[in-house]
């Protein structure tokens, strides 16, 4: 008769607790729907959320679409720091982002439990070192929109058992649930293309209306005065642009070469001032850079580029320009040796009577180097074995 009241006694402390929880979770959803931005549910929500749990500590993770990577940001001072992890199997926050599986650790610095959920599984001990904090046990779900990876939320140190249980992962996987809601509610949001950085707290509504103003006065892009005057890093620049066109965002690298026959029948002045560039074009799908993806000139590229499947991916007009003017175009651009020559001026003036005129020695120079780029690719093409130009 004790045994059946110590049974039913148990039971319901147990779905007391769970009434507790329920509860709990009710209002910390209320407020994170409620919130402004991401941020503010990474911050000022974070002890809510950590509340929910018998937990030491409670990082949650977002998606950076661009560059495949999780990010975890925390505050020093009034300053906002990044953590960036790669989806991988190289930490368990991004093993749980690259395999959507949920993972229950008792002691991450026991080389052979890891090795029992996957060979591969690693814990990064970089935070532990840096902080002289020791991690023990690890939960981590993966946060989901529709079967889409928005983030990972990762609970660390259990407080009254050795490991967490059964209870906590029904309940971080509920948690995991109403994050995913919410961030994608957050994304949905977005209604210009600077509105990741405002959100982020990287620039302010009125920066970026000063910014704007600035931008029309200088006759300057907005990202380039955001960059300049304000400091905002290309990256974070990127990311607002990337998920606001939903696509990729390219920089400009010198060792990304665009081959010469994609240029054949286009205009260069044309692109330079329409601001996009062919980056390639394989089995006939056309992969685009550009400036403004939703654009009307993008109809325009499929008039000049046939193609069965378009992919536009965005970047600053700076860097379509520095495409452009890369080698490989200025080759194709440059025509024949004999055309190059007769762009250089040669006239035999007396000294007294010559003009150093800026402008026209930039011209005379881009000319030269042209020329000197036309010599050393003709003759690469011809397979000779040293090029020497004096």
């Amino acid at each position: 008769m004790a045994a059946e009241k110590t049974g039913e006694t148990y039971k319901i402390q147990i779905l007391e607790k769970q009434l507790q929880f329920t509860e709990k979770l009710k209002f910390v959803t209320n407020r994170i729907h409620a919130a402004n931005n991401v941020n503010e549910i990474l911050f000022q929500l974070k002890n809510d959320i950590l509340g929910l749990f018998d937990a030491e500590g409670v990082t949650i993770y977002l998606i950076d679409p661009i560059k495949r990577q999780l990010i975890s940001k925390y505050l020093t001072g009034s300053a906002i720091k990044e953590i960036r992890l790669p989806i991988s199997h190289s930490s368990i926050a991004g093993y749980t982002a690259h395999d959507l599986k949920m993972v229950n650790i008792g002691d991450a610095y026991d080389a052979k439990e890891l090795f029992a959920i996957d060979p591969n599984l690693k814990f990064d001990s970089s935070w532990d070192q840096k902080t002289g904090y020791t991690t023990k046990q690890i939960f981590t779900a993966p946060i989901l929109f529709e079967n889409k990876i928005l983030g990972v939320i990762q609970l660390i140190n259990k407080k009254s058992q050795p490991r967490f249980t059964k209870v906590d992962e029904k309940s971080v996987e509920e948690m995991a649930r109403v994050l995913g809601i919410a961030f994608r509610n957050q994304s949905k949001m977005l209604h210009t293309r600077f509105d990741y950085l405002i959100s982020h707290n990287i620039i302010t509504d009125e920066e970026l209306k000063a910014a704007t103003a600035l931008a029309r006065e200088q006759k300057k892009d907005i990202e380039t005065v955001l960059m300049e005057n304000y400091k905002v890093k290309k990256s974070d620049i990127g990311m607002s642009l990337g998920m606001y066109y939903k696509c990729k965002f390219v920089e400009y690298s010198p060792s990304v070469f665009i081959k010469r026959e994609l240029l054949k029948g286009l205009n260069v002045a044309y692109l330079k001032k329409s601001y996009w560039v062919p980056l390639s074009l394989s089995d006939r799908k056309a992969v685009i850079l550009i400036d403004n993806p939703r654009d009307a000139k993008a109809l325009d590229v499929k008039n000049l580029i046939k193609a069965n499947e378009y992919e536009f991916q965005v970047a600053l007009r700076d860097d379509i320009i520095k495409f452009l003017e890369a080698p490989e175009f200025d080759f194709g651009a440059a025509g024949s040796m004999s055309d190059i020559l007769a762009e250089i001026d040669i006239k035999k003036e007396d000294e007294d009577e010559i003009v150093a005129i800026e402008s026209e020695y930039d011209e005379q120079s881009n000319t030269i180097v042209r020329l000197v780029n036309q010599i050393i690719i003709d003759a690469y093409e011809k397979g000779a074995s040293d090029i020497h130009i004096e």
